[in-house]
């Protein structure tokens, strides 16, 4: 009889050993679970930054092919004389008043009619399109009596040696400045990944 009592009680002290190891199996499921969750995270994350990344490139790429719009509606503006700037050139993408409502976001960029296209593609798949602004109030020549137009604050210069400077240069030379108002550029730039960008300058 007492043989038989200890196999009976090694069989009670076994079974706990088997619920133990269940609940191990259990945790490590869990736990692997959890761990590819967490790669999971990581890799979505990784991509995201790398998307968030190419855009800022794409974006500052954009932003510097606005310089090709501003340079050719500066070279435009020099070859032009003041009567010429007197009034709208729409398909020359001149307008010779402010625009006080002029907005770049919905202002209508049609190339040819109110705005010039510089380039298709800036070999960036960069296209580029500007207009440009006298900062006066009517159109018209800039001295009409009516007239307001943001201009330099001084005309006049002085200083030494000048090569603009008259009676030769030396100290205190006058420097001639042509009376002038400010022109307002706006470029806008399209670019790839549906890049869109817009670069202002004021020049005189």
């Amino acid at each position: 009889m007492g043989k038989a009592v200890r196999k009976r009680s090694a069989i009670r002290r076994a079974a706990p050993r088997r619920g133990q190891q269940g609940i191990v199996i259990i945790v490590a499921i869990i736990a692997m679970v959890a761990m590819a969750f967490a790669v999971a995270a990581m890799l979505r994350t990784a991509t995201a930054s790398q998307g968030i990344a190419g855009n800022l490139a794409f974006k500052k790429n954009a932003t510097s092919a606005g310089d090709l719009g501003v340079e050719q509606a500066r070279n435009w503006l020099v070859g032009q004389t003041s009567l010429q700037l007197s009034n709208d050139q729409a398909a020359n993408g001149y307008y010779s008043t402010w625009s006080t409502n002029f907005d770049p976001l919905t202002y209508n960029w049609t190339p040819g009619t109110n705005a010039v296209e510089a380039t298709v593609d800036d070999g960036s798949g960069n296209r580029v399109m500007y207009v440009i602004h006298r900062l006066c109030s009517i159109t018209g020549s800039f001295n009409l009596p009516a007239q307001n137009c943001v201009r330099p604050s001084s005309l006049n210069n002085t200083g030494a040696g000048s090569a603009f400077g008259t009676g030769g240069g030396g100290a205190g030379a006058v420097v001639i400045v042509t009376p002038r108002p400010y022109f307002r550029i706006t470029s806008r730039i399209e670019g790839p990944r549906n890049t869109l960008s817009y670069v202002q300058v004021i020049m005189y």
